[in-house]
């Protein structure tokens, strides 16, 4: 199974964050580390591994991403406005730097429009969740549900 170590300089965090990914073409499936896990817990816990089929047929390719959880909501020793505005930090490292990062890669690869499309939604969706969760109607009705 094809398998690439990356990291870059993350200007949303101010820090280095990295990833693993796995497959040259497919779909992309990111798969984010437990709260307190970091983004090589799904390879080292086997799950990448078990799809390891699909990766090697082309179906999916998987982007195991890095979180800053103990930076963030369960950094306790941080005011919870802090730990709020961490979060939003990582939020739009998602949205600005590593969804155009993978949306960049599919277009070299052998996706349709669609793909990247949701690709390109899954900041946004991502972002949603994390600051409309208390109110539910604002986020179907953002998401066009109704």
């Amino acid at each position: 199974m094809y398998r690439e170590y990356g990291k870059w300089w993350s200007s949303s965090l101010g820090r280095e964050m990295e990833f693993l990914w796995f497959g040259q073409f497919g779909r992309p499936v990111m798969l984010f580390p437990t709260s307190g896990g970091r983004f090589y817990e799904n390879e080292e816990r086997g799950l990448a591994g078990s799809l390891a089929d699909k990766v090697d047929r082309g179906e999916i390719q998987l982007i195991l991403i890095d979180a800053v959880n103990e930076e963030s909501w369960y950094n306790t020793s941080i005011h919870p406005a802090v730990r709020v505005a961490r979060h939003l930090q990582y939020d739009a490292y998602l949205r600005h730097e590593m969804a155009p990062y993978i949306t960049n890669r599919a277009q070299r690869g052998v996706f349709v429009d669609e793909d990247i499309e949701r690709v390109r939604m899954l900041g946004l969706v991502i972002s949603l969740v994390a600051t409309r969760a208390r109110l539910p109607e604002r986020l179907i009705e953002t998401l066009g549900v109704r």
